[in-house]
């Protein structure tokens, strides 16, 4: 891949004995140390398969591919990331602002004179859609969701951006546990079902917010509920049938999907990556039940999630 040698190696390892390696050249030593402290990635000396690269692009990318050589190029802001279908490997190109015009974020948040910054998060973003590929392959999904737990069980708190899901962690009280407020990552786990582990919240880095703090990914939790956020005037939780909350999960995972489905040449390939999104989201909702939840700014909506779900899987 490239004549330096590659030494700055991370584990990242989820539930159900699933593993993927990050290999960062040389030259990105500082920026994977960053990348590794805000998603809890352990240094390791092995490299075992599957892998993802991570380098700078270089000029004029990696090549032009043939068409029938395994490899599939997603187009990212400032990632480009590159799967051989066969192998499993994984190249993350990191760009640079002159190969890249794509500063729609950061003007978008208003927060020009950081484009740097602000950059730097959003390929790490980029990078972790490595692991949403892998994890597609054995039924897991990235669901746009909150995480908090309960006596050891996760219970997924889904909804549109400000639809309250980060109130809703900060809410919750002893001894429910907030994990995560933005993007949780589901694995399937065989006989153990589904677990969940907790994604980094990108916005609070780059805006600056003083809630920042690492998220470990190999911490996971087996996932006892689903909810699906709503306000309302009254706090209840409503079951929903798997139709429902399978077509809920699709848009959820969509979240991160889409700009890589979007940006895929051969539509079939897209086509096959957005049905296997949805097999995906309609297992989930076939094995885990699924509620509505309608909740108020002042009540105790945690007693109703308590109230509906199963005490054992």
């Amino acid at each position: 891949m490239t004549a330096e040698p590659l030494t700055w190696n991370y584990a990242c390892s989820l539930a159900g004995g699933q593993r993927l390696t990050f290999r960062f050249e040389k030259e990105l030593g500082e920026w994977a140390e960053r990348f590794a402290w805000i998603t809890g990635l352990e240094r390791t000396r092995e490299c075992t398969p599957p892998v993802c690269f991570v380098r700078r692009e270089p000029e004029g990318g990696f090549g032009r591919r043939g068409t029938g050589d395994g490899w599939v190029g997603y187009a990212l802001p400032w990632v480009r990331l590159r799967w051989h279908s066969r192998s499993g490997v994984m190249i993350c190109g990191l760009l640079d602002q002159k190969q890249d015009t794509d500063l729609g974020a950061s003007i978008r948040l208003n927060r020009k004179g950081h484009e740097k910054r602000i950059r730097e998060f959003i390929q790490m973003d980029g990078v972790l859609h490595s692991i949403f590929l892998y994890v597609l392959q054995s039924g897991g999904l990235p669901l746009h969701s909150a995480l908090v737990s309960l006596d050891g069980a996760g219970y997924l708190i889904a909804g549109r951006g400000n639809a309250g899901k980060t109130t809703c962690t900060r809410r919750v009280p002893e001894p429910w546990q907030p994990w995560c407020d933005d993007l949780a990552l589901v694995v399937e786990s065989g006989a153990n079902g589904y677990q969940a582990h907790a994604l980094p919240t990108w916005s609070d880095y780059i805006l600056e917010r003083e809630c920042r703090e690492q998220r470990k990914i190999s911490r996971h939790l087996p996932i006892r509920a689903i909810f699906f956020l709503e306000q309302s005037t009254v706090d209840e939780a409503i079951s929903i049938s798997p139709g429902v909350a399978a077509a809920a999960l699709y848009r959820s995972a969509a979240d991160k999907y889409n700009p890589v489905c979007n940006n895929i040449r051969d539509p079939a390939v897209a086509a096959i990556l957005r049905r296997r999104v949805f097999l995906n989201a309609w297992s989930l909702a076939t094995r885990v039940p699924a509620f509505a939840l309608r909740a108020t700014l002042d009540g105790k909506f945690w007693e109703e999630m308590a109230t509906v779900a199963p005490r054992e899987r």
